[in-house]
């Protein structure tokens, strides 16, 4: 049983047996969002600049959040971020998924996206091909094994009124999330984060960061590297009202940063008080402790240390330990386990010599189902980064897909061609006849 944690006293609670609390988990993602925010933030500026413009308890604070995340080694393998940053670039992913071959192309540019693919099956001979384009105005598909004149297009920034719409409504989807999805699908296209202007981004968290007060508060001791230290303490309030001006205030977010703005904005939309307290607590110019109180309802994270500050830590939520990262390190291989309330949840392990991975899911002690198990090799090519050899089973025996995924830059994605099948505005005569006749002729 996982021990409760006084914050107060610094000392760990017994809880008794059947009495254990059940934490509140409406704020559980404010800590996290708060977390990738100040990650992303520091990313963007950089440490030197940090170091430079602050001074004093700001200074210590935003240097040792930049200290602390460090890549581990599978990200460093793995790097595709300056692939899928730019301005076009296209993704190969081949599988064999209890015997259906699956090769799949996703392209895209600041302008276009397409999905163009093959599905077969394995020991059998011929493949049915598929196309697909979506541009500022449409989806376009060309099914050839359907039919190869005809071009099947949905608008989806037009209001749409014939069958298919009706059918969405009567299936309790209402057309406008169809419109909208395709909407936030191009317009991701169109501003990736390498079009980011950093030096404006920069200059707003600057400002922001710049207003802030820090106040230093009693020092706390942490276990780091399995050593009991004293740590240094900093703390910031903020009203709820100057978190969402922090957030309109750097408007320039895009890409990574506005993932990271749109994960802390959901967290702060579960406060009902009008307060987050944060305290950072610090040890050798790394970040020892994040601790946020909002709502009465105290979270923390905690960097327990290995070969870097977070290869090892802990999330408590009103002092109970729900979550636990535990790492280790022999030679080049590194393994790394989650645990949930004490029970392991899934574990992986990345060999920098060879290049393989390997995971799984723990999932017969939680849930009595199978574990699901992945191996995979990360591909040694600097100009196509990615995963080989790709194996995923359930259980020991049953092998779930066998395949792998490429990254690459660079895209070419043709114009399709046809003759125009309304999918948005044909009627429901218009569709049955036409797929009616398609049928017919497949079939006879």
């Amino acid at each position: 049983m996982e021990d409760k944690y006084n914050f107060e006293t610094e000392k760990p609670v017994q809880e008794s047996q059947g009495q254990q609390p059940k934490p509140k988990k409406k704020l559980v993602p404010l800590i996290i969002g708060i977390s990738i925010f100040l990650v992303v933030a520091v990313a963007v500026l950089g440490v030197v600049v940090v170091s430079r413009f602050f001074s004093n308890d700001k200074n210590k604070v935003i240097v040792a959040i930049a200290n602390t995340f460090e890549a581990p080694e599978i990200w460093k393998a793995f790097n595709s971020n300056d692939i899928v940053t730019s301005d076009a670039y296209t993704i190969e992913l081949g599988a064999n998924i209890e015997g259906v071959i699956l090769d799949l192309d996703y392209l895209q540019t600041r302008e276009l996206q397409a999905l163009n693919g093959s599905i077969g099956a394995a020991g059998v001979e011929g493949k049915t091909d598929f196309y697909s384009v979506l541009d500022e105005e449409k989806l376009a598909a060309k099914l050839p094994f359907l039919d190869d004149k005809k071009l099947f297009v949905y608008y989806y920034r037009q209001e749409n009124q014939g069958y298919l719409m009706d059918f969405l409504e009567e299936s309790g989807i209402p057309s406008w999330t169809l419109n909208n999805y395709f909407i936030y699908l191009h317009e991701g296209a169109k501003a990736p984060s390498a079009q980011v202007d950093y030096k404006e981004l920069a200059e707003s968290i600057l400002e922001t960061y710049n207003e802030l007060k820090f106040e230093k508060i009693d020092k706390r001791s942490f276990d780091i590297d399995g050593k009991q230290v004293s740590c240094s303490g900093y703390q910031l309030r903020l009203t709820r009202q100057r978190i969402e001006e922090m957030l309109d205030q750097i408007k320039q977010a895009q890409g990574a940063m506005a993932a990271s703005i749109q994960s802390l904005q959901d967290a702060v939309s579960y406060m009902e008080g009008e307060e987050v307290e944060l305290r950072f607590y610090i040890h050798q110019k790394k970040l020892a402790a994040i601790q946020v109180t909002a709502d009465g309802i105290t979270e923390e994270i905690r960097f327990e240390g290995g070969v870097r500050r977070t290869q090892n830590m802990s999330f408590y939520v009103d002092g109970l330990k729900l979550l636990s990262v535990v790492g280790t390190t022999e030679g080049k291989k590194e393994t790394t386990t989650l645990k949930i309330m004490g029970m392991e949840l899934a574990h992986y392990s990345y060999d920098a010599g060879s290049g393989v991975i390997e995971a799984a899911l723990s999932l017969e002690e939680l849930y009595g189902i199978e574990n699901i198990y992945f191996n995979g090799t990360v591909s040694s090519d600097k100009e196509r980064p990615g995963i080989t050899n790709i194996s995923l089973k359930e259980g020991e025996e049953v092998i779930l897909l066998d395949g792998s995924i490429l990254f690459s830059k660079g895209a070419e994605i043709e114009a399709l061609q046809g003759e125009e099948f309304d999918l948005g505005n044909a009627s429901v005569y218009d569709t049955m006849e036409y797929f009616g006749t398609l049928y017919e002729d497949i079939y006879d």
